[in-house]
């Protein structure tokens, strides 16, 4: 069964710290006006913190608000494709611009080659647009995107 349980003013300075360090936030004050909470299965969740009692109430609760981003065995994080979207503009590390033809690749949900780039994970940006949180690991961008989420040939 999962349940929903409050992040703690603890944890979540964990959490702040671990995005300063991975994407290079730096004000993430405005972070501390929501809600945090996370599941048994380590997902993190973003809400407003207006009728937080009430939200808990509902026994077998296994999610409030947005989903946010995936805690890892390592402890580093995972945005989801809305935490991306939500932090990205604020980053300032760890960010990959991806091409044309890339995005459209990430976007139907494939792995592929990379640069020469550290291990980790990369914010992945086209144009204006945060596209997703991947996993670079020896060389190779590992795609994350929901397939209920990816796009679809039209023309096959």
């Amino acid at each position: 069964m999962l349940n929903l349980q409050e992040i703690n003013s603890k944890e979540l300075k964990i959490i702040l710290k671990k995005l300063e360090s991975q994407f290079g936030l730096k004000d993430i004050n405005f972070l501390k006006k929501y809600l945090f909470v996370k599941n048994n299965k380590k997902k993190v969740f973003i809400t407003t913190k207006s009728g937080r009692t009430e939200k808990f109430c509902i026994p077998r609760t296994e999610k409030a608000g947005m989903y946010f981003a995936t805690i890892n065995k390592d402890d580093s994080l995972r945005l989801s494709l809305e935490g991306t979207q939500f932090l990205g503009p604020y980053a300032t590390k760890n960010i990959f611009e991806l091409d044309h033809n890339q995005a459209e690749n990430w976007l139907k949900g494939f792995d592929f080659d990379m640069p020469k780039l550290d291990d980790g994970y990369y914010l992945l940006k086209y144009k204006q647009d945060f596209l997703g949180c991947g996993l670079i690991k020896q060389n190779k961008l590992h795609n994350f995107l929901p397939k209920t989420r990816r796009l679809k040939n039209l023309y096959e």
